[in-house]
């Protein structure tokens, strides 16, 4: 079904208003960049998510919001910017399904903004050229090292880093949703049509295939992700004492290591889907280790009772 949303981005002056309030960034103290991006987010969500006629955001306000997803130094405004993106995700989706008989017809709003930067992108019209404006945007090389960031992370488990911790799950988190709320609509467009070009096309097809990936450096890091979640979660982290002021991050570190490791499932099971269609299809072009995939598909490791010796064999 098609988004219940006019298809123009909001107008020039409503942008400008929002991103008015982010002008003045660099120049005042921490807390009073803290209430300018809360503030930045209501004025989005007012004009692109409340309302009988919402507008969608523009290029720069979606963006702006991921940045400071990726920068906010401050829980609360992580876990705001990372919510916000949901809705509005959800209410202007990049690729979705509409009515048309016999069948349901997939739509995509290339001119959409997205945090991926992946071949041809919108961005490249929407910054006139000015890179400064995307190097916060996930290529394949960025994504793999995200990975690399959260393993290491994991690894230190000092009070300092918890806030980092959390804010690489969130990032993750939100990337993954990307990736799978382009991907479920593709995936049922292509088992009614068998139009191989769908899922050709899918950010995640484009992400996997792209020769900035080490896929087998990927994969492996995946899993030792996943086995580090695991493990942690089944050890119940233990919270600190009442009096303890950093005991709200160790409950958020908890609340999202849960998460992030239902994203890596995620994360895997889409790419068991896509071994499995271009197996059986002749003009797949995914690289070759993307098959080693396809001799786990049959396995039970991603059910909710995951163990994680299940991701214990070797890649090399």
């Amino acid at each position: 079904m098609a988004p219940p949303a006019a298809a123009t981005a909001a107008g020039g002056g409503v942008e400008e208003n929002a991103m008015a309030i982010l002008d003045t960034f660099g120049i005042k103290d921490s807390r009073d960049l803290h209430d300018d991006r809360t503030a930045f987010f209501e004025a989005v969500r007012s004009a692109c998510l409340a309302g009988d006629s919402p507008s969608p955001p523009s290029w720069r306000m979606h963006n702006a919001v991921f940045q400071i997803l990726q920068s906010s130094s401050s829980l609360e405004l992580t876990i705001a910017s990372f919510h916000l993106l949901m809705e509005l995700g959800k209410q202007y989706p990049r690729v979705y399904l509409t009515n048309s008989c016999p069948h349901e017809a997939l739509v995509v709003v290339k001119e959409s903004w997205s945090p991926f930067l992946l071949g041809n992108n919108a961005a490249c019209d929407e910054i006139g050229g000015n890179t400064g404006r995307t190097d916060h945007l996930f290529d394949s090389l960025r994504f793999g090292l995200l990975i690399e960031d959260m393993i290491e992370a994991a690894n230190d488990t000092s009070t300092s880093n918890r806030l980092k911790r959390i804010e690489n799950m969130v990032l993750f988190h939100y990337l993954v949703s990307t990736l799978e709320a382009d991907f479920v609509p593709r995936n049922i467009a292509y088992k009614e049509s068998l139009d191989w070009v769908i899922i050709r096309e899918s950010l995640l097809n484009v992400l996997l295939g792209s020769r900035k990936l080490v896929f087998k450096t990927f994969v492996k890091n995946c899993i030792s992700l996943l086995n580090q979640h695991q493990r942690e979660l089944e050890d119940s982290i233990s919270f600190e004492s009442a009096s303890d002021l950093d005991s709200s991050l160790t409950f958020s570190l908890l609340e999202f290591e849960r998460e992030a490791l239902l994203s890596v499932k995620k994360l895997f099971i889409m790419t068991f889907s896509t071994s499995d269609m271009s197996t059986s299809h002749p003009k797949s072009r995914l690289p070759n280790n993307i098959f080693a995939f396809h001799q786990l598909s049959s396995s039970s490791c991603f059910s909710d009772s995951t163990s994680s010796s299940c991701f214990s064999f070797s890649c090399s």
